[in-house]
């Protein structure tokens, strides 16, 4: 049996569809199920994705959600629960003096962190998070934390810190209340309170947070990076933000190689950016152009291909055994 991590990264609406392609196509080439990750590692918009496969959805249908599209019966039985209409309004209008100057040099003074710069020049948000939260935590029959590994990643506001929710001492109550605080934004939404300390989006520390993998023996990595840009259209000029978090993953994904646990990695290229970053965004054109990324990145590394087709297919011998040992002693 292999063990993997899977990394889903921070872009919104956009991520959401880019996550879509990559998981579907993952399960369809290799026939791995993403809701057995010995960890998942979940960044704003990841962390989203990250407790909905924690709930039982299934790739296909995280996809369908995203699509606005019909789920299977399994997944219809998890929307179901899932009461509370989302709001995502304004609630006041936003304060124009930033909210925590001393992040700012903070970050200059530690070696220049422009997520860090951004969080504290940002004035306060004023957009609730809570029905996030709520329909969230109405997924899961209990929405305490899951069992299986979740990490998702929060920063302290106080003093620019990352944190990892369901790896860190820190006492969160629920899921969605983890999800809410990894996608606070800053300067839109509130920043969520635990334990009374104050936290915004995981994705000002870094928009995958991959390294925190490191040294924990699994057999592979996937990472889903909608943020970032693929290395051969990386361009300081054209696509500075996207090359500067590809370096910032680059890092992390060396950091995790050198550790034993070699990675897969799915970035978009010029015309799924493009696509992502369209007026008119098109979910399913997003998805499909991950997609086409995901085949080309499975093709490039064979190791972790050959390694979650294994996984899965050892899955489904245990599930055939089990079901004939069951027979046998109904028998």
């Amino acid at each position: 049996m292999h063990t993997f991590g899977l990394v889903l990264g921070a872009g919104g609406d956009k991520a959401s569809a880019f996550h879509a392609g990559v998981l579907t196509t993952i399960v369809a080439e290799t026939g791995w199920d993403p809701r057995t990750a010995e960890v998942l590692v979940g960044t704003s918009a990841g962390a989203t994705a990250s407790a909905q496969l924690r709930a039982g959805f299934s790739a296909d249908d995280l996809a369908a959600r995203t699509m606005g599209e019909p789920l299977s019966p399994a997944g219809q039985a998890i929307a179901d629960r899932v009461v509370t209409p989302y709001q995502g309004g304004s609630t006041a209008e936003p304060s124009k003096l930033p909210g925590k100057p001393l992040l700012v040099a903070r970050s200059v003074l530690g070696g220049f962190k422009p997520g860090l710069a951004f969080a504290g020049a940002m004035p306060r948000g004023t957009v609730s998070g809570a029905s996030l939260e709520a329909r969230i935590n109405e997924m899961f029959d209990d929405p305490a934390w899951p069992k299986a590994a979740t990490w998702l990643v929060t920063v302290r506001l106080s003093d620019g810190k990352r944190m990892v929710l369901g790896r860190d001492d820190v006492q969160v109550a629920t899921i969605g209340r983890g999800v809410r605080a990894s996608t606070a934004v800053p300067g839109t939404f509130e920043p969520v309170s635990i334990e009374g300390r104050e936290y915004v989006d995981g994705a000002v520390h870094s928009t995958t947070n991959a390294d925190l993998l490191i040294g924990l023996g699994l057999d592979g990595v996937v990472v889903s990076s909608p943020k970032s840009i693929a290395p051969s259209a990386a361009n300081w000029k054209e696509y500075p933000t996207r090359t500067f978090f590809r370096r910032t993953l680059q890092s992390e994904v060396d950091k995790v190689q050198k550790s034993g646990a070699p990675v897969l990695v799915i970035e978009p290229d010029v015309a799924a950016i493009d696509l992502m970053e369209s007026d008119t965004l098109d979910m399913a054109a997003v998805a499909s152009a991950a997609s086409e990324l995901t085949r080309a990145a499975l093709n490039r590394s064979k190791k972790v291909a050959k390694r979650l087709a294994e996984e899965a297919s050892a899955a489904d011998i245990d599930i055939t055994d089990s079901g004939t040992d069951a027979l046998s002693d109904d028998a």
